[in-house]
C-alpha cells in the first residue's frame, strides 16, 4: 500500500496456516527484528505489527510484543535494543 509516497507494511503474526501458529518467543523475536531491519532498508516505510498484545481466542492462540497483562515479552526488548543499535543474539 502506498499513500503519498510513503510505504506501509503490515506484519501479520496471526496469518499463518493452522500448523504454523507463532507461539514461540524466540521465533517471534527473530521475525520482529527481521521486519524492523527490512523497514530500515526501504525509504519512507512504516511497519504495523499485528498482534501487538497476546491474543488467545481458543483455537488460534498467538503471542505479541506484550502479554495479556501488558508486560513486555522478549521480542519487545529485542526490538527496543535493535532500534537503539545495541541488538546482539
Amino acid at each position: 500500500m502506498s499513500v503519498g509516497g510513503n510505504r506501509e507494511k503490515l506484519c501479520e503474526i496471526c496469518r499463518k496456516p493452522k500448523k504454523q501458529i507463532l507461539i514461540n518467543d524466540r521465533r517471534l523475536q527473530s521475525f520482529i527484528v527481521d521486519a524492523y531491519e527490512a523497514s530500515k532498508l526501504l525509504a519512507n516505510t512504516t511497519v504495523f505489527i499485528d498482534t501487538f498484545i497476546d491474543c488467545d481466542i481458543g483455537y488460534y492462540p498467538r503471542i505479541g510484543l506484550l502479554d495479556r497483562r501488558f508486560n513486555p515479552r522478549p521480542a519487545f526488548y529485542a526490538l527496543k535494543l535493535k532500534s537503539l543499535g545495541n541488538y546482539l543474539i
